[in-house]
């Protein structure tokens, strides 16, 4: 009955190690996000999507993710250069260091459940560049601009994104 018994919690054991490895596959934890992606936490749920670079007309760059092909999500990260560097949240529009963060959700653009933004909260991003790849760290406060709550990004990275 003892060796049933010890079968039995090794079995059970075994299901549930998998079950939690499938589910920590691609997390913004300790930098472990996938290359090409952004990995974050907001609110204790964890976010992991694809990432690219580009150029804006304005001279800055945009990090972006648009989805729309099951409702509207998107993140959106502005920053002024590609110079590795750390850049802050909280400092006001168009001074030196400045980083602008967005994040939306919803069944559509005009139909959204949450539309974060930085707002000047304070937080920062850590950027460094390897060969025309870009990875980096952030965390900051953000504030829901439909019903005006705040939240905290924790444990976000991005890994090897490339200017498009």
């Amino acid at each position: 009955m003892k060796k049933v018994y010890v079968i039995l919690m090794a079995v059970i054991f075994s299901l549930t190690a998998c079950e939690k490895d499938e589910k920590n596959g691609n997390t913004g934890s300790n930098g472990n996000c996938t290359s090409g992606h952004i990995c974050f936490t907001v609110n204790g749920n964890t976010v992991s999507l694809p990432m690219k670079i580009v150029a804006q007309t304005q001279g800055n760059f945009k990090f972006e993710h648009i989805d729309t092909a099951n409702g509207h999500t998107s993140v959106d990260i502005y920053i002024d250069d590609l110079t590795s560097n750390n850049y802050d949240f909280g400092n006001a529009f168009g001074a030196p260091g400045h980083a602008e963060f967005y994040y939306r959700h919803g069944t559509s653009r005009s139909n959204l459940d949450f539309y974060y933004i930085s707002a000047s909260l304070g937080g920062s991003l850590t950027l460094t560049e390897n060969n025309g790849k870009y990875s980096g760290t952030f965390s900051l406060q953000v504030k829901d601009q439909l019903d005006n709550s705040q939240a905290n990004i924790t444990n976000g990275s991005f890994k090897d994104l490339i200017l498009q």
